[in-house]
This record gives structure tokens, C-alpha cells and sequence, in this order.
């Protein structure tokens, strides 16, 4: 009857380690295309000319029409700092947390944790923003600069 227990769980613990894993992982983002990347150049042109509220449409567009590739990270993390730069904290935690949410690969995960827990905090919900920047912190790879930056807002 043991030696049927220890088989069992040398068999299961295997499935559950692998199974978990494979639930954890995002996928690849899909690389953007010349056209598609040429139009994101175009619109931080747009931005660095002064023209947010026509950038701002733009990349509202790209994030919907290309989800899921890298450019469209690239978006909603401008996107949110266009909002936060506004002071309209909902919308830039909103556009931050998407990226740190989504079932695709970011770069930028760790970078957007930590503004979705800057909005969070302007929006006096500190112990969220203390949650994301527990998770950030916590991302392999994440700089020391970026870490920094989580333990100075928590």
C-alpha cells in the first residue's frame, strides 16, 4: 500500500510542477510589423511636437487593432503616462495594469507595476499600490534602479 502512494505522488508532483508552470508563462509577443512600427515612430513625433490629444486617439486605435504585439505594450505604457502626466490616475492605472495583466510578454511588466502602483497610490489606495510593488519587485531580471524606485514608493 506505500510503495502505491509513493508511486502515485512520484507521478502527480511531476503533472502539478509542469501544469503550473505552463499556466504561468505568457506568450510571445507578435513582432510588429515595418508599417506598424513606423506608425508608432510617428506617433512619439506627434507626442514630442506637442500634439498628446491626436497621439493619444492614435494609440488608442493601435493598442485595439494590434493586441498582443510589442508595440501595442509600447502604447498603453505611453498611454498611461499621457494620463498620469494628466492627473487622470484612474486611466493611467488602467492602461498600466493591462500590460501587467495581459497573457503576452512584457519587457516593460516590471516598469508598468510600478506606475500602476504610482496611480494607485494618487488614488488613495495604498495598500494595492503596496501589493504591485510587492509584485514587481519580485520580477527576474527587474533592475536596480527599478527596484529602488518600487521601495521609494512603498
Amino acid at each position: 500500500m506505500r510503495i502505491m502512494r509513493w508511486a502515485l505522488l512520484v507521478l502527480i508532483i511531476p503533472v502539478l510542477v509542469v501544469g503550473c508552470a505552463m499556466m504561468s508563462r505568457k506568450k510571445e509577443p507578435v513582432k510588429a510589423s515595418p508599417s506598424l512600427r513606423a506608425e508608432f515612430d510617428q506617433i512619439q513625433i506627434e507626442m514630442a511636437a506637442g500634439s498628446e490629444k491626436k497621439a493619444q486617439g492614435r494609440l488608442k486605435k493601435l493598442v485595439a487593432n494590434h493586441p498582443g504585439t510589442d508595440v501595442s505594450d509600447d502604447a498603453l505604457i505611453m498611454l498611461g503616462r499621457i494620463s498620469f502626466k494628466a492627473r487622470d490616475y484612474q486611466a493611467a492605472y488602467n492602461h498600466f495594469i493591462a500590460v501587467a495583466n495581459s497573457d503576452v510578454f512584457s519587457p516593460s511588466e516590471a516598469e508598468a507595476l510600478l506606475w500602476a502602483g504610482k496611480s494607485l497610490h494618487r488614488l488613495g489606495r495604498p495598500d494595492e499600490a503596496l501589493a504591485l510593488t510587492q509584485k514587481s519587485i519580485k520580477i527576474p531580471g527587474i533592475s536596480e534602479e527599478m527596484k529602488l524606485e518600487n521601495y521609494k514608493l512603498r
